[in-house]
Order: structure tokens, then C-alpha cells, then sequence
């Protein structure tokens, strides 16, 4: 399944779906041989390919199906299972090297802003990224990777509850090194609320800015012990 996954094309529903509901949960078995494996195909499949970048041929694919995953992360019941699924590879990975949470958080932090457009020089008024459907901040590809980097930021900042015990990062050390403040969270939910307001925000972009904006709060209280304020 995997090899078909990276032999796919990004509309494969299919065999995306499929790989998440096979492939991603085999973290939970307790066979540890099975259960290794499955995290290191989730590492090549997922995490790997948006580390490197749009150089990576599984890029889009990548997040395409971490979208997926996050548009059923805040459901009732067996829809959950993705994300728990999620959050266990996260935490294994960490177990064996510490190191890439860093990559993660940083690489993260920079998506969540340009998705949003927070890193702009001069503030963007809403109703310019609200201008229609052609918008950037609602084209497919932007949606995509906004609602998968929300969904992994909210999965990292579970190890600031349960992973850091059974590893040796240090969240509060690795949020000061890669400069995580509470500006940068509190600006991306004004502007998730503000975006859903507004009324030139596509209808069909409503669900997936709502969802983030879901996440947004969920990494607020999470990491709220951690993410120093700036003064």
C-alpha cells in the first residue's frame, strides 16, 4: 500500500484513504517488528516529504493526506483514530531522535504563517485575502497544507502532556530555541476568526478554516505552560 501510495497520483482518494486507515494505524499493534515499521513508512510518507520540501516528488501527496487526517480530528469516535495514530508516530519518532522536533516546529510555525499570511511586511486587510475563490489564502494547495500544519502542531504539542516523560526533549528549551511566542498563535487565531467572519470567504472554505481554527485553540491550551509571551 505504501508503494502504491508513492507510485500515485495526488488524486489516488483511494489509496490515500486506504494507506491512513491501514497503513497509519499499524502503530498501534503490539507486535513491535509490525509496529516500527509502520512508523517508519508514516516518517517517509508524511514527515519526510514536507522536511525536504516541494523537492520531494510526495510533497503535495503528503499533504493532501495530512489535511485528510486533520478534517477528522476534532469528530466523535472512530474518526479519531487517524490522529491518535498521528500523535503515536510523533511520539516513537522523538523516542528515537529528539532532534526532529526542532525541524518540525520550526518548519510548522513557518506553514501556519504563510498560509495565513502573518508574515507579510504590511498587515493584509481581510477583505483583500477574502477577494473570491482565486484568493491564495483559499486555493486548494494553501488549504491543504494550512489544515495538515495545524493538525501537526497540534500532534507536537501533545509531547508537552505525555511524550516529554518518555523522551529526552525538553518542549520549553526547543519552543525558546525556535522562537515560538504567543504572538505568533494568538495572531493566527484573530486572523482564523476574522477570515471565517468575513463575507467574502468562499463557503467552501469555511469548513476547513473552521477546523484549523479548532487546532489553533487546542495547541493554545496545550502549550500554553511552554510558549513564553512576548513582551
Amino acid at each position: 500500500l505504501t508503494s502504491l501510495l508513492h507510485g500515485s497520483a495526488t488524486n489516488a482518494e483511494v489509496i490515500q484513504s486506504t494507506w491512513t486507515e491501514s497503513v497509519l494505524t499499524l502503530v498501534f499493534d503490539q507486535e513491535t517488528t509490525c509496529s516500527s515499521k509502520a512508523v517508519d513508512f508514516v516518517f517517509e510518507t508524511l514527515l519526510k516529504p514536507i522536511i525536504i520540501g516541494e523537492d520531494d516528488p510526495m510533497n503535495e501527496i503528503a499533504w493532501k493526506v495530512l489535511h485528510d487526517i486533520s478534517m477528522t480530528s476534532h469528530e466523535v469516535g472512530t474518526g479519531k483514530g487517524a490522529v491518535v495514530a498521528l500523535k503515536l508516530t510523533i511520539k516513537k519518532l522523538i523516542e528515537r531522535d529528539g532532534s526532529i522536533v526542532k525541524s518540525l516546529l520550526r518548519l510548522l510555525q513557518q506553514v501556519c504563517k504563510d498560509t495565513l499570511n502573518l508574515d507579510s511586511d504590511q498587515e493584509a486587510s481581510i477583505d483583500s485575502d477574502c477577494d473570491g475563490s482565486s484568493s491564495d489564502l483559499f486555493c486548494a494547495e494553501v488549504e491543504k497544507q494550512r489544515n495538515g500544519a495545524w493538525c501537526l502542531l497540534s500532534a507536537l504539542g501533545d509531547m508537552g502532556q505525555c511524550g516529554a516523560k518518555s523522551s529526552s526533549i525538553n518542549l520549553l528549551k526547543v519552543v525558546k530555541a525556535c522562537k515560538v511566542d504567543g504572538t505568533f498563535i494568538t495572531s493566527a487565531w484573530k486572523k482564523f476568526h476574522e477570515l471565517s467572519a468575513s463575507d467574502n470567504t468562499p463557503s467552501r472554505s469555511l469548513p476547513s478554516l473552521r477546523n484549523a481554527s479548532k487546532s489553533c485553540l487546542c495547541i493554545m491550551s496545550k502549550l500554553g505552560r511552554v510558549i513564553p509571551v512576548d513582551e
